[in-house]
C-alpha cells in the first residue's frame, strides 16, 4: 500500500496502490499534481481512509472510486462487523500517529491506556451510551482536571466521528456531550528586583541561571530555549533565529509558521550570551535529528548547543532538568517566591508591556504569535510599581495639563 508518482509532461500524476480481496489495485487521482503539496496531502488522507476501511472490513470501492472501471468488478462491500472501542482506537491511532507530532501521539496514548481503555476497551462501539460516558467522567474521573477530561473527550469524539463516517454506527453518543469549562491561570511573572536577586545569588550552576535570565528577556518557549544553537545567533546584529524545539527528548521544527522567527535581542539577553559563550561556544558540534513539519521527514544536522547541563556536561535532555530539579532550590536561596520556569516567558511579555511604549504587535512577533490575541488574553499583566503612568501619557499626547 502506498502512493505511486508518475512523471508527465504537464504534471506528475498521483496513483494510489493498495490490495483488496487479493488483487493489487491502482487508482489514479485525476486532476491532482504530485508537485503540489496540498494535492499530495489530499492523497495521503485518501490512502489513510482506505487503509482504515480495509482494516475494519468496511471498504466500499464505489464510495472511494465511483468512476473507476474496477469498482464495477468489486461493487459495494457488504462486510460490516461490530468492533470494540479498542479496535476502533487502534485504527484511529494508526492514522493520527502519521499525522501528528511524536509528543501529541504520546499524549493520546497516555490518555487512552490509562483512562479510556480500562473503562470501555472491550465494549462493542455501538453499545456505549451517553449516560455511561457522562457517569464515567463525572464520578470515576472527577479527580482529574477539566483539561485532561476534555482531552479524553476529544479522543472519543474523534474515534466515534470516524466510525459514523465509515457507517459502523449510525450516531455518536458523544455529539451532545459538552467539553468542560477550563480556567486559564493568570500569568505570575517575576519583577525586576526579583530578576536581580536571581542573577546575583551565588551558585555553581551559572549556566542554568544565565539560561533563565536570557529567557526572561527573550520570552522563548522552554522547548525552543533548550534547542537553541550558537549557529542561531547573529552576533553582529544581535538577532536570534528560532526554528527548532525539543519536546520529550526529540527535536522538531517550531510549532507554527509564526513560531519560526528571527527575534531582536535586548541588552540583558546579550549579556547572558556573553557569559555563556565562555562555557559552550567552543565545544565541538553535536549531531541531532530533527522532525520536519509533516511529522514524517527527518533531517540530520550539526548543532552547537548554547545551554549545557552543569551536572552532566551535556545539553539539557528536556525542560524538566531546569523546571524542577534546579530552579526551585535556586529561587529559595535567592529569597524569591517560587514560580515555574515557564513564567520566564510571561515575565518577558509583562515587562515589555509595563513600559507602556512598546507595541503589542512587536511583542507578539518576538514571542512567535501571529496576532495579539494571546498577548491580550495571557501575557498582559501589569506589574505593580513598574508600569508607566498611562494617564500622564494620555494627557501629554492630547495636550492636557496634568493636575
Amino acid at each position: 500500500m502506498g502512493i505511486d508518482i508518475r512523471p508527465g509532461k504537464l504534471r506528475d500524476s498521483i496513483r494510489l496502490v493498495f490490495t483488496y480481496k487479493g488483487v493489487v489495485c491502482k487508482e489514479t487521482l485525476k486532476g491532482l499534481n504530485a508537485k503540489n503539496d496540498k494535492h499530495m496531502g489530499h492523497a495521503e488522507k485518501m490512502l489513510a481512509a482506505i487503509e482504515y476501511d480495509l482494516l475494519i472490513g468496511n471498504f466500499d470501492y464505489l464510495k472511494h472510486f465511483p468512476n473507476s472501471n474496477r469498482s464495477k468488478l468489486f461493487g459495494v462491500s457488504k462486510v460490516v462487523k461490530d468492533i470494540t472501542l479498542q479496535e476502533a482506537i487502534d485504527t484511529w491511532m494508526v492514522i493520527k500517529s502519521a499525522e501528528n507530532a511524536r509528543s501529541t501521539t504520546k499524549n493520546y496514548k497516555s490518555k487512552i491506556d490509562n483512562h479510556i481503555l480500562p473503562a470501555f476497551g472491550n465494549r462493542i462501539l455501538s453499545t456505549i451510551s451517553k449516560a455511561e460516558i457522562n457517569d464515567w467522567i463525572t464520578k470515576d474521573k472527577k479527580h482529574l482536571s477539566n483539561k485532561t477530561i476534555n482531552e479524553m473527550l476529544m479522543i472519543l469524539k474523534s474515534v466515534y466521528k470516524d466510525a459514523v463516517e465509515n457507517k459502523l454506527i449510525t450516531e455518536s453518543p458523544l455529539d451532545s456531550i459538552k467539553y468542560r469549562k477550563t480556567i486559564t491561570m493568570e500569568p505570575d511573572p517575576f519583577e525586576l528586583d526579583e530578576i536581580q536577586k536571581i542573577s546575583d545569588t551565588d551558585t555553581k550552576r551559572v549556566q542554568e541561571v544565565q539560561m533563565m535570565i536570557f529567557n526572561m528577556w527573550t520570552g522563548l518557549r522552554m522547548s525552543e530555549l533548550i534547542a537553541l544553537s550558537w549557529d542561531d545567533i547573529d552576533m553582529e546584529n544581535w538577532n536570534a533565529s528560532i526554528c527548532r524545539a525539543k519536546v520529550e527528548g526529540y527535536f522538531k521544527k517550531t510549532k507554527t509558521k509564526g513560531s519560526t522567527r528571527t527575534i531582536e535581542l535586548l541588552s540583558p539577553a546579550i549579556d547572558s550570551l556573553k557569559i555563556l559563550k565562555e562555557y559552550s561556544f567552543n565545544l565541538p558540534p553535536l549531531l541531532r535529528t530533527v522532525t520536519l513539519e509533516d511529522n514524517k521527514t527527518t533531517l540530520n544536522e550539526e548543532w552547537r548547543p548554547i545551554f549545557i547541563n552543569t551536572n552532566t556536561n551535556k545539553p539539557h535532555a528536556n525542560t524538566n532538568t531546569v523546571c524542577h530539579r534546579f530552579w526551585q532550590s535556586h529561587l529559595k536561596k535567592a529569597g524569591v517566591r517560587y514560580r515555574p520556569s515557564g513564567q520566564s516567558r510571561h515575565t518577558y511579555a509583562s515587562q515589555l508591556l509595563s513600559t507602556g511604549g512598546i507595541s503589542k504587535e512587536w511583542i507578539a512577533m518576538q514571542m512567535g504569535h501571529t496576532n495579539t490575541r494571546m498577548i491580550d488574553e495571557h501575557y498582559a499583566k501589569w506589574m505593580k510599581g513598574q508600569g508607566t503612568n498611562m494617564t500622564e501619557i494620555a494627557n501629554a499626547a492630547l495636550g492636557f495639563n496634568n493636575k
